[in-house]
């Protein structure tokens, strides 16, 4: 990511907290570094109303979890189950390999979310 992008997803920070009764939550922990992400979600006619997370290791971490957050906001579950690593190299620029596992656990943990959500709407 480029530094002037990463520092303001770091000082805005708008999506960082937990949602108290989440439609959903999910929760990943990427087995390389160990950086945790975990995304709480609030769904309504199957669009992400409202979404929080909370990250645990490096400033990159943060910043991926952030910009998820903000990408998959008012999005249908379908439309945000498909956010990419490209999607948000697309967003903020290229990002290196040391830093790609900050921006994978962040997408994985919002498809956790998103599938313990759908898990609940069928039973």
């Amino acid at each position: 990511m480029k530094g002037e992008e990463v520092a303001k997803l770091l000082r805005e920070r708008k999506y960082e907290g937990v949602i108290e009764e989440p439609s959903a939550m999910g929760t990943e922990e990427h087995p390389l570094c160990n950086d945790k992400v975990s995304f709480y979600i609030t769904v309504e006619e199957e669009h992400i109303k409202e979404i929080k997370y909370e990250a645990y290791q490096c400033a990159s971490t943060i910043a991926g979890s952030e910009l998820t957050a903000s990408m998959a906001k008012g999005k249908t579950l379908e439309d945000a189950e498909t956010i990419s690593l490209k999607d948000l190299e697309d967003k903020v620029g290229k990002i290196g390999n040391t830093n790609r596992c900050c921006k994978e656990v962040a997408i994985w943990a919002l498809k956790k979310a998103i599938s313990s959500y759908k898990s609940k709407a069928e039973i």
